[in-house]
């Protein structure tokens, strides 16, 4: 597996590089280390290796990217998959961008809502040690109030996105700016 520019064409890594909004020096770095994950040179990565990554596997959402990547690629991860994931955590990639990952990482049934028992998990895996269950429902409860504008006990894409840019809410982002 030679370089960046060997394994790809010059119009694809625009394409990531405009995606993922990391430039060429980046690329090149991130691509480095995809190579050292891929010990073999079959040109794709196990999501266990991915989750090995400090990046990911010190996050409390972990086991939800994994899913996610899982529902996205089966058991393997190429090299446009695994940047793509990592740019979640680039400053440089605004909010609105990083929503669509969020959503589908929090709506774990697919139904394109977010409800409550959805975020109860996921703030259960967020939270972890800092609240007990009780207090995390009261946290789920006062925040569909919040933020549920039509009513229907449930954060469509619009509510949900409303809640991703609340400064007090910061801790359902996982640590991604």
């Amino acid at each position: 597996m030679g370089g960046l520019g060997s394994q790809f064409k010059k119009e694809e890594i625009e394409d990531i590089s405009r995606i993922t909004r990391f430039n060429m020096n980046e690329l090149k770095r991130i691509y480095q280390k995809f190579k050292k994950l891929d010990t073999e040179s079959k040109g794709w990565i196990s999501v266990e290796d991915l989750m090995a990554l400090p990046e990911i596997h010190q996050n409390p959402l972990k086991d939800r990217i994994a899913r996610l990547m899982t529902l996205d690629m089966g058991e393997v991860v190429d090299f446009r998959l695994f940047i793509e994931t990592i740019s979640i955590f680039n400053d440089r990639v605004p909010m609105e961008e990083k929503s669509k990952y969020f959503f589908r990482l929090y709506d774990m049934d697919g139904d394109g809502y977010v409800g409550d028992s959805e975020l109860f998990i996921v703030f259960r895996m967020l939270l972890k040690g800092s609240y007990d269950d009780s207090q995390i429902q009261c946290i789920v409860e006062q925040l569909i109030g919040q933020y549920d504008k039509d009513g229907d006990k449930k954060l469509n894409y619009k509510e949900f996105c409303a809640v991703l840019v609340d400064p007090d809410l910061t801790f359902i982002r996982g640590g991604v700016k």
